[in-house]
């Protein structure tokens, strides 16, 4: 194969599909795609969902075929049986003759999460500038890495050998950098969130010391602490609630627009904007209930003395 799964150098290439009107230039589909013999889906544990898969009999002097992925159906042929369909690929027209299950190719997937097409190619009939070779094996894996090294030698002293590592590994390396992205968004994220939870009780909180007085006439009239907590807990929350009914929406809106720029997220979800509101809404509560249940618990002419 030319890539490993997961690897950010992950190849795409425009394409058309005989029998088709021809797309205009710079407006041709778009697919990813892999040089692969006939042992990649086996060794990988790739299903062929329909039809069948790359194998040793596709060579350069025999039709030239393509195996496609589920997204590439979906995409292309929502309608249709993509088996026995042609696709004009890098040059060359190539007849369908399987479909695969979906994998992630690509280092990271596209459309906020969703797996890309992707098109394989027998590596007998298309020439790549590079190699990769993935091994199936029992055991440790590591071990067998000298023994690799020295198969390939023995075929070309002079070829490099970079990276023998496991599957796991050589994902691990790949996302390693998004990985970082993510965890510093994620702090500041999570900082965003406590700075605004603290607002909104220093906010909450000022109001409810604000009506101390009213807390205090109240009492003096006669009223329960728990009726006087409850009346201006409610109130505090109806403030609240507003505040939440008119900025949920226009977050999750900013979110969407820029999480459109990125491949790998399609912004915020409802359920997530449902979380937030959640949290601010909880520190909401404690911010007006505490206050209002302190100043309950005041003489009410001490309350009446606060200015």
């Amino acid at each position: 194969m030319n890539e490993l799964p997961r690897s950010r150098a992950s190849g795409t290439t425009e394409f058309t599909i005989e029998g088709r009107a021809t797309p205009r230039h710079n407006e041709e589909p778009v697919s990813g795609w892999q040089a692969v013999n006939g042992a990649y889906f086996t060794t990988l544990g790739v299903p062929v969902r329909q039809g069948r898969g790359v194998t040793e009999q596709d060579r350069d002097d025999t039709e030239a075929v393509a195996v496609v992925n589920e997204s590439f159906v979906e995409t292309f042929f929502p309608e249709e049986d993509p088996i026995g369909k042609s696709v004009v690929l890098m040059g060359r027209p190539r007849r369908i003759v399987g479909v695969s299950k979906n994998i992630y190719q690509s280092r990271m997937p596209d459309d906020g999460g969703k797996l890309g097409p992707v098109v394989y190619v027998p590596m007998e009939q298309q020439v790549v500038r590079s190699r990769s070779f993935a091994l199936r094996v029992k055991g440790d894996a590591s071990a067998l890495a000298p023994e690799v090294r020295a198969a390939i030698w023995a075929v070309d002293p002079e070829q490099p050998v970079s990276k023998v590592q496991t599957l796991n590994q050589h994902i691990a390396t790949e996302l390693s950098g998004p990985n970082i992205v993510f965890i510093v968004l994620t702090i500041f994220g999570a900082t965003a969130l406590f700075l605004s939870a603290i607002g909104i009780y220093g906010v909450m909180a000022h109001g409810v010391a604000q009506k101390t007085r009213e807390i205090g006439i109240r009492m003096a009239l006669g009223a329960a602490a728990k009726d006087v907590v409850g009346l201006v807990t409610w109130q505090g929350m109806r403030l609240a609630a507003l505040g939440f009914v008119l900025g949920a929406p226009f977050a999750f809106a900013l979110t969407r627009l820029v999480g459109s720029t990125f491949v790998t997220t399609s912004g915020a979800t409802p359920q997530l904007v449902l979380m937030v509101v959640v949290v601010l809404a909880s520190v909401a509560l404690v911010a007006t209930y505490l206050p209002a249940r302190r100043a309950s618990r005041i003489e009410p002419v001490r309350a009446l003395s606060i200015e």
